[in-house]
């Protein structure tokens, strides 16, 4: 166990792997590869170390297809993911400015609050 663990340390530092390359390489479940990442940091044997970014190539591939002007269900669509993920996306990405909001469609008034 302290082998595979050590094993996993260093596809991390040196490849800069995720969990899913790692099991794979190893021969194990991911589940058993995020235990001893949770077991390494415990120990204080991965502190200070960069993982993989989740997200970031979604954030990228929303802010594309919000720019051609598609809507977030639409944009769920195509990317496989849920309509509530792609709403707090796009809410976060027009606070920091980089995408515009959309213009309301035809007919739809601004909800007024009582």
């Amino acid at each position: 166990m302290e082998i595979r663990r050590t094993k996993v340390k260093n596809l991390i530092v040196r490849k800069n792997l995720g969990d899913k390359e790692i099991a794979r390489q190893l021969n194990v479940s991911r589940t058993t590869v995020q235990t001893d990442v949770v077991k390494l940091k415990k120990e204080g044997r991965l502190d200070n170390i960069k993982r993989k970014a989740r997200g970031r190539s979604a954030t990228q591939r929303v802010t594309r297809l919000r720019k051609a002007g598609l809507r977030n269900k639409e944009i769920a669509r195509r990317l496989h993911l849920s309509s509530g993920y792609v709403q707090d996306l796009t809410s976060r990405l027009i606070e920091a400015g980089q995408v515009d909001p959309l213009p309301r469609p035809r007919g739809q008034m601004k909800k007024q609050g009582s």
